[in-house]
């Protein structure tokens, strides 16, 4: 069992997934994030990956790379608690990390897909591609003054790939949210 995915949510709860995928069980894994120093366990999961909350603190996506699937959630900000799971979007390729912008469109890394899908929030349709010089796209946030440039983090199996393992910096049209921090004691 290992750590994939972490991120913290608007209020500095950490938030994270679990894995197992090991080719000897079957993979899973679950989804955590710690309230009041106590962790709790949100769902079960296959192999977590992207979180995301909505700007409005009311929606929590989140990608399951074996499901190949993006699940949005209802998410109660106080309580830090999800509930009702439904499928937003099933992705052809392999969703992995994930960031939103400031109309809560989706920025879901595709691993093995060389490209970053721009897939609306409610329909979860796709809205845009972003097209990366490398297959193994893992992960993307917004930086930059105005939180318009993406940055994009790949992975390396093999030598062959000039491009991959590099890190990305994209200036876009698109408008992101910054990231939260975790609240240390």
């Amino acid at each position: 069992m290992r750590c994939n995915d972490a991120k913290a949510d608007r209020k500095g709860r950490i938030w994270f997934s679990t894995m197992v995928d090991d080719g000897i069980i079957k993979p899973h894994g679950g989804l955590y994030t710690i309230i009041n120093d106590e962790i709790v366990c949100m769902q079960e999961t296959k192999l977590g990956n992207g979180l995301a909350w909505s700007k409005d603190n009311t929606k929590f996506y989140f990608s399951d790379s074996i499901e190949h699937k993006v699940f949005i959630y209802d998410y109660d900000i106080n309580t830090g608690l999800i509930s009702n799971r439904k499928v937003l979007a099933e992705i052809d390729g392999i969703p992995d990390g994930m960031a939103i912008d400031d109309n809560d469109n989706l920025f879901i890394a595709i691993w093995g897909g060389n490209r970053i899908e721009v897939r609306d929030s409610v329909s979860g349709k796709i809205l845009d591609i972003i097209d990366i010089p490398t297959k193994l796209v893992t992960s993307c946030t917004f930086s930059g003054e105005n939180y318009d440039e993406l940055i994009i983090t790949t992975a390396s199996l093999s030598e062959l790939d000039e491009y991959a393992g590099k890190v990305f910096k994209l200036k876009t049209n698109y408008k992101g949210l910054p990231e939260s921090f975790v609240k240390i004691k």
